[in-house]
Formats: C-alpha cells, structure tokens, sequence
C-alpha cells in the first residue's frame, strides 16, 4: 500500500512541475499554447499561433528564403497585448524582437523546418526566444 501512495504521490510531484510556468531571463522554448513568466509574475509571455509559414523546405529549391511569423501574447502588468515577430526576411513593418518592460524578447527558431515531403502539424510547432533584462 506505501509503494502506491509513494507512486501517486510522484505522480502528482512530476505533472505539478510538467505544468509550471517557464521562468525567464535566458532562452525559452515555448510549444504551442505554453506561457513562461519572470519570478516576480509581472511578464508573462504566450505563444499563440503561427500566422505565417513561408521558409523554404529543406528539400526544396527555392528563390526566396521566406519566413515564419508567430503571435505571441505578452502579459506586463495589468496590460495584456499581442504582437507578431518575424524570423527570416523581415519586410516593411516586420519586428523580430519587442522590448516589453525591462525586458527584450527576440525570436531566435521555430521548429520544426517544414519539409515538402511532410507537412507541419501546427501543433508540433515549438518557437525559442531569447529574453534578456
């Protein structure tokens, strides 16, 4: 009876940590629908969707780079706001980083890389951003 107390009780112990928020300064990795919060809970950052997919394929040939552009939910405070970044060929409007209090957050991937072959899941989707105080 001990060892099945002690397993749920581990159980319980690792779903908790599965489900607390990311704490940031550093490189955060966010899968979709994930939120990562500072220590003191005044930034929370969420990812959202990916608006926009065009990178070349790595088994492709391609005259364009493209880029990918992902939503992102940025709670500071009371406020709570969206923005779009940009990774690849940034276009008139474009931002690739957003300074959000004391903190600049840039979108440094997105993963997976599409591949002709096999198309993206949007839920595989999973974006790092580097975010510094």
């Amino acid at each position: 009876m001990e060892s099945k107390q002690l397993l749920a009780g581990v159980l319980i112990a690792l779903l908790a940590a599965a489900c607390a928020p990311l704490v940031i300064p550093g490189k955060v990795m966010l899968k979709l629908g994930q939120s990562a919060g500072d220590a003191s809970q005044s930034v929370e950052i969420t990812f959202i969707e990916v608006l926009e997919d065009s990178r070349c394929p790595v088994d492709a040939v391609c005259i364009w780079a493209g880029r990918v552009k992902v939503l992102l939910e940025i709670g500071y405070g009371t406020e709570i706001q969206q923005y779009t970044l940009t990774l690849g060929q940034l276009l008139e409007g474009d931002i690739d980083s957003i300074a959000v209090g004391e903190y600049m957050i840039t979108l440094i991937r997105v993963d997976p890389y599409p591949l002709v072959s096999q198309p993206v899941d949007p839920a595989d989707y999973q974006i790092t951003l580097n975010i510094q105080s």
